[in-house]
């Protein structure tokens, strides 16, 4: 059923975009089927049981299509085009990009004169940092002006969608309001907060509860980054973390200990449990036992922001928990189906989420194993121990590989010497923090707890950065496609059912997914075609010009590589280019992919003498070589103006009416996205 719910999501996914009856088409047949079903349930005859087993699965397929279709136009807000004055309260984290500020906020009114309308939806609010927005945090209600847009990703090449992921978290616009942002009061701020749902309400408690003990660790006196890394695996803030850090642990394999799942749930869990053991004997105290565990689950996931993989490790123990009550044996399958089902209901949307795939996959790795596993474990206590160690970091790495290799271009080779040392820390950081919290009115034993946290802190950071800057051949780069990756998982279970169950049939299927699976890597093309990239990354304009073989130059306004070049290097196994200086060569003329293209630079055309304009084929203006003084067509007569994103708002206006004035075709980077040129074919 699981499956059939999930397929249907991933039909209504596609057809998102479609007009809004295709989703009542679909309720339709799915009523028509249950019709059908429901006779048939009544109606026994022999046979009858496999249509009645195709109907389910198809009703169940649809209603999961209509599920999907239904949530996704809900979310979609229509917002008014013109500037306006809102009322808003700040619903998660707030960060700091650059020199702007980010953090998603709750409209609940829109300011008209001495009269506030009625609004409601979640967007994006980016503003210029200043002393007095310094102080902002969740729960703070905000005032602002400006017009909330629609989402947008850069558009550069083998990015990740950004503006999809803010979609599925309910985002249903951005907006930047400059300067124009100010902090309520208390007392008005709590008016503002009557707006919100109950649920919404103690959401922004326990994350406000979040910030309070975030604080607390500042008296561990760690560096910036080992306290972030701290912040992250006890309570959930990742928000603090720098790239470098996420990319280190990224290389070693050590990337999933910072996202809260099962294996933080995990240890607490059994911490808890243990204190509650002599409690056990009696029927009466194992049912306090596991109450007072079903609330500390749940009360944690909210306070660490109800994350989706540690919602479906919640509901997993929690099934675990009602079973161990009972005294009744469950099946850990179906705890994972059921909290796939429970997840999807709650939000069909999460299907596509990353941290959905990768922690289901690797639970459903560690369970497809385990019985193999438990059959040649050591009997010995610590070996036993040290196996299931082992075990779980294999198996789950090896679930989250084909999927982690498709989104990040990365499989690291070294996980698990890695998590030999990293699980282990987990374990005591997450024991550490619990008692640091629990002994707060204990200053001297604080006070020792908080010294073993701070060693256990800087030694397990110092280890992952000694093996990533020792061990940097052990990360591969790799680019695998989406049927690369589900014949990965097909391989995989085709094996372990061969093993299992030492069938034939398996065999062969095995070898058949084994031959489409070398057949898949002879067939996708990987060569890079031969293009120029305009790339949409303002604080470091760029421009990459990429030959066939994978040789590229690249232009870089910085002098240095920017993240999304990065990315598609890594996307597909490119060297890093050669860097262009200035672009004085051949009258500042790049002539490639049958184009010729001038990267503009008003300080070295002022110096340059021509008998007549050049024709081009690109001019492109960025703020660093725009100048003051617009002459262009003293020098060019281009075919399309390329206006980088770079170029601030006022800046920007002038130019595109310079160039309207002038009746040249453009292409403005801030409203359309990066630019990819491939080679013109003759």
């Amino acid at each position: 059923m699981a499956l059939a719910w999930a397929a249907g999501i991933l039909l209504g996914w596609y057809m998102r975009y479609s007009a809004a009856p295709c989703g009542a088409v679909l309720f339709i047949v799915a009523g028509v089927l249950v019709a059908l079903t429901l006779v048939l349930a009544f109606y026994k005859k022999h046979g009858n049981e496999y249509v009645f087993g195709g109907l389910l699965y198809a009703v169940v397929f649809l209603l999961g299509s209509t599920w999907l279709l239904f949530h996704f136009h809900r979310m979609q807000k229509q917002w008014p085009s013109t500037a306006q004055a809102y009322q808003a309260v700040v619903v998660g984290d707030v960060s700091r990009q650059g020199k702007t500020t980010v953090c998603p906020v709750r409209i609940v009114g829109c300011v008209d004169g001495d009269a506030v309308k009625g609004q409601d939806g979640v967007v994006q609010l980016r503003f210029l940092c200043d002393s007095t927005q310094q102080n902002l945090h969740v729960g703070d209600g905000v005032r602002f002006y400006g017009v909330v847009e629609k989402l947008r990703n850069p558009g550069n090449p083998d990015e990740l969608d950004y503006a999809t992921w803010l979609g599925r978290q309910g985002v249903s616009g951005g907006i930047f309001a400059g300067t124009h942002v100010k902090k309520v009061k208390e007392a008005d701020a709590n008016i503002l907060r009557r707006h919100l749902s109950f649920l919404e309400r103690l959401r922004l408690k326990a994350l406000t509860y979040r910030v309070c003990l975030v604080r607390k660790f500042d008296r561990l006196q760690l560096h910036s980054q080992q306290e972030a890394v701290l912040q992250a695996m006890a309570l959930g803030d990742k928000g603090q973390l720098s790239s470098q850090t996420r990319r280190i642990f990224s290389e070693v394999g050590a990337s999933h200990v910072l996202a809260l799942s099962g294996l933080h749930l995990g240890v607490l869990t059994f911490l808890i449990l243990w204190l509650f053991r002599p409690l056990g004997r009696w029927r009466w105290g194992r049912m306090a036992s596991v109450v007072v565990l079903l609330a500390f689950i749940w009360g944690f996931a909210l306070l660490t922001g109800l994350h989706v993989s540690l919602c479906r490790a919640a509901l997993m123990y929690s099934v675990g928990l009602i079973h161990y009550a009972m005294r009744a044996k469950g099946n850990a399958m179906d705890s994972l189906a059921f909290a796939a089902i429970v997840l999807l209901v709650w939000q069909p949307m999460n299907l596509m989420d990353v941290g959905f795939q990768l922690s289901f996959m690797s639970v459903f790795s560690i369970l497809l194993f385990y019985p193999s596993f438990v059959k040649r474990c050591p009997r010995s206590r610590m070996w036993a121990w040290l196996a299931g160690l082992v075990f779980i970091a294999v198996a789950s790495q090896v679930g989250a590989a084909p999927l982690t290799a498709h989104y990040f271009h990365l499989f690291s080779l070294g996980f698990l010497i890695t998590n030999v040392v990293v699980i282990p820390c987990t374990y005591l950081l997450l024991g550490s923090a619990l008692l640091y919290f629990l002994f707060e009115w204990l200053p001297v034993v604080q006070g020792l707890v908080g010294k073993i946290l701070a060693w256990v802190s800087h030694f397990m950071y110092d280890a992952v950065e000694l093996m990533a800057r020792c061990w940097d051949w052990m990360s591969v780069k790799v680019n695998p496609s989406w049927l690369t990756v589900l014949l990965c998982y097909a391989l995989m279970f085709s094996i372990v059912s061969a093993w299992k169950e030492h069938s034939r049939r398996w065999l062969v299927v095995s070898y058949a997914v084994l031959v489409l699976f070398a057949i898949s890597g002879l067939v996708v093309d990987k060569q890079v075609n031969r293009q120029v990239i305009f790339y949409n990354y303002p604080s470091c304009p760029s421009v990459q010009f990429v030959e066939k073989d994978g040789r590229s130059l690249l232009w870089s306004a910085e002098k240095r590589i920017c993240p999304p070049v990065q990315r598609f290097l890594d996307a597909h196994g490119l060297k890093a280019p050669s860097m262009l200086g200035k672009l004085d060569s051949v009258g500042g003329v790049v002539e490639f992919a049958s184009r010729k293209i001038v990267v503009y630079d008003a300080d070295m055309w002022k110096k340059t003498r021509v008998s007549k304009p050049l024709v081009v084929d690109i001019l492109y203006l960025n703020r660093y070589g725009i100048g003051k003084e617009w002459n262009w067509e003293k020098y060019f007569i281009p075919r399309l103006v390329v206006v980088d994103a770079s170029v601030s708002n006022s800046w920007r206006r002038r130019v595109l009416d310079a160039l309207e004035a002038r009746g040249w075709p453009y292409y403005d980077m801030a409203t359309e996205g990066a630019l990819v040129l491939k080679e013109q074919r003759p």
